[in-house]
């Protein structure tokens, strides 16, 4: 049996689905809005190369904003052009950190509203790198594979054993030099065997 509407039904029906399509704008469109793309000059950056030389540059272009990105571990700032705001808000990144409601440093543990981790600085002079701690994720499998190996071989890694393979990696790929002296690398390139 088919619904008959009456014109007061009708007109309800069409507000609320003229309200629904244009919504007050929320706080993510406004932060958008406050820091829509303009042509700005950053200058004098002074980065090292792996020769630890000094090097002056400065750069004309779309701003910068900092975005908070969503991880399993919680929200952590990044840097973003603001050409790509848009596109990483609707991936969920959000203006203000969800974490403590605020706005947070950059360093990972300068938020109020997430438990501190470990962390290990590069040993590089010239590199500011810092690595956290990002302990693995308790993720129970319903169904699991009755070949997997299940021995908890890397359940029982500890933070200095993870942000030293995640230190090694980053020495290994960014200061080769300095793996090789750390005796990260061999002498002998790989394949020549």
């Amino acid at each position: 049996m088919a619904r008959t509407w009456t014109d007061e039904q009708k007109k309800a029906a069409s507000e609320r689905a003229r309200a629904a399509r244009a919504p007050a704008p929320a706080a993510d469109e406004l932060f958008q809005a406050q820091h829509a793309p303009r042509e700005e000059t950053t200058g004098n950056y002074h980065e090292a190369n792996e020769t630890n030389e000094q090097i002056g540059m400065s750069r004309t272009g779309p701003g910068f904003v900092t975005l908070y990105k969503p991880t399993d571990y919680g929200y952590f700032p990044r840097k973003i052009p603001v050409m790509n705001m848009a596109m990483l808000m609707q991936l969920g990144y959000k203006a203000h950190c969800p974490d403590c409601g605020g706005d947070c440093g950059t360093d990972e543990n300068s938020c109020p509203g997430r438990p501190k981790r470990a962390y290990r600085d590069c040993p590089h002079p010239a590199c500011k790198r810092r690595i956290y701690d990002h302990p693995p994720l308790n993720v129970v499998e319903t169904n699991a594979d009755p070949l997997k190996i299940q021995d908890g071989a890397y359940a029982q890694s500890t933070p200095e054993l993870r942000t030293q393979a995640t230190m090694d990696a980053h020495i290994i790929s960014r200061h080769e030099s300095l793996a090789r002296t750390m005796g990260l690398l061999s002498r002998q390139p790989v394949g020549d065997n």
